[in-house]
Parts: C-alpha cells; sequence; structure tokens
C-alpha cells in the first residue's frame, strides 16, 4: 500500500489574528502545531500499514518552520516527509493549497493502491475544503468524514458519521480519505522514536520543484479573498426588568419601540 498523509501546521491557540489590511493569518505570533484531525488521518494510515505492509509518506505546505511538525509525524511512524515552503505561498486559499499539495503527490509518481488521507477539516480555517477539492484534482474517489476504513485487496470501505447519521461508503483504490477525531487516539511517540525521527532528513521542495509559478499560488493564485477583517463591537449588558407583570410588559414595549425606531 503507498500512504499519503497530507499534515497541516496550525496555530496553537484557537484565539487567532487576522492582517487587518491583508486578511491573512498572523502565523509568526503563534507556535504552529500539526492539525489535530490530520494526526487521526495518521494514525489511521499507520494502523492500515501494520495489517496490510506498505510506506506511509507526509505532505506539508507551511513555512520554513514547518520542518518541526514533519519531525513529529516521523516520530509517529510516518517513513517519509516532504515540507513545500515557499515565501510566494502566503495567502494561499484552501483551493491553492489543494493545488499544491496536488502537484507534489503527481511528483511523487502514481499507485494503483495509493490512498491519500488527510483531518475532515482544520483547526484554523475549518472549511473542509481541501480534501474536496484535491479529490476532483487527483481525480480520485473522495470518502469523507470517516471513522472506521478496511482495505480488502482493491476496495476500500468506510463507516462515516455526518449530521449523526452513520453511513456505509466504500470505493476502488487509488481513494482520498478525510478522517475524523472519532476515528481513533492518535499515539505517542517514545522518547526514542522522536531521537529516530530527529535524524532523518526532510525533503524540501519550491512552487519551482513543483512546475508552479507565483501566479499559481498565493493571493494572485487565490479565487478567494477577505475583504475585510474586523472584530464585532461588544453588546451592552442584559438589562433586568422586575415588577408586577403589566409593568414589565409595558418597559418591554417602551424599550422595543425605542430600538425599532431609534
Amino acid at each position: 500500500m503507498d500512504f499519503i498523509v497530507c499534515w497541516k501546521q496550525v496555530p496553537e491557540t484557537a484565539a487567532v489574528k487576522l492582517n487587518s489590511g491583508t486578511g491573512v493569518l498572523m502565523r509568526a505570533q503563534y507556535q504552529g502545531i500539526a492539525n489535530p484531525e490530520d494526526r487521526h488521518a495518521l494514525e489511521m494510515a499507520i494502523q492500515l500499514k501494520a495489517r496490510h505492509g506498505g510506506t506511509i509518506r507526509v505532505l506539508t505546505m507551511a513555512p520554513e518552520n514547518g520542518g518541526e511538525i514533519l519531525r513529529q509525524a516521523l516520530a509517529m511512524g510516518a517513513d517519509e516527509a516532504y515540507h513545500i515552503t515557499d515565501p510566494q505561498l502566503r495567502g494561499s486559499d484552501a483551493t491553492v493549497t489543494a493545488r499544491v499539495l496536488a502537484k507534489a503527490i503527481r511528483k511523487l509518481g502514481e499507485s494503483p493502491d495509493r490512498l491519500v488521507m488527510l483531518g475532515r477539516r482544520s483547526s484554523d480555517g475549518a472549511t473542509g475544503m481541501v480534501g474536496p477539492a484535491l479529490s476532483l484534482l487527483l481525480d480520485l474517489p473522495l470518502l469523507t468524514a470517516l471513522g472506521q476504513v478496511v482495505i480488502d485487496q482493491e476496495r476500500v470501505s468506510a463507516e462515516q458519521w455526518l449530521a449523526g447519521k452513520l453511513r456505509q461508503l466504500a470505493a476502488m483504490l487509488p481513494a482520498l480519505l478525510t478522517i475524523t477525531r472519532q476515528a481513533n487516539t492518535p499515539r505517542l511517540p517514545n522518547a526514542m522514536q522522536v531521537m529516530k525521527a530527529a535524524r532523518k532528513p526532510l525533503v524540501v521542495w519550491s512552487i519551482a520543484d513543483l512546475g508552479l509559478t507565483p501566479a499559481n499560488v498565493g493571493h494572485d493564485g487565490s479565487p478567494t479573498r477577505v475583504v475585510r477583517v474586523f472584530y464585532p463591537e461588544k453588546r451592552p449588558k442584559a438589562e433586568i426588568f422586575t415588577g408586577d407583570p403589566e409593568q414589565v410588559v409595558a418597559a418591554l414595549n417602551t424599550r422595543l419601540g425605542r430600538f425599532l425606531h431609534g
């Protein structure tokens, strides 16, 4: 089996800020960690590899410091790690992210028994778009929001929990899967695994290595734009009306009239 896991770097905190002028996430202010659901995707790949054999390759599109999260993937059990980094990628939206990942996956060659795997969505943007877009670009069947996954010869079947309903899904290999938190519990590497991962090489690619130009990526290549960034104003505290029912109703009507008519 050929397992490719897309592994995103996200801010460690949920209280992220955007640049008010460009709308770009201010990543330099936050410690980067691996996207939680991508960790579940890697754990799923490790479990499947234990049953069927194969190689696990992890890809990330991240700034220069993204190599650290790739070391974490290697410590967990990935065999190879690929770091796509280039200043021109700054400001890329989900569509461009999928485009870049698709180029990288094609650069790794074709495989009839391949599973491309990633989390259903990221903890920062939470669009859930990269997986479906990547499946279209790679022309792979998409099974999304998965829990259990089973491989039987040339067929992959899985359980999908979505909107409170359980569905049984199946597709022929190769395929693309997105994994949820409910699928498993990601393993924690021990000290020896961490030290071994620190010595493993990382393959680093720029956009030129993938046959892309600045016009294909970043703000210029992204079909979506952040037009305006603002923080909502604080609303006044709740006002409590007391008294007998008629007094309360009269006070509420007065307040509502002022609200409607300014």
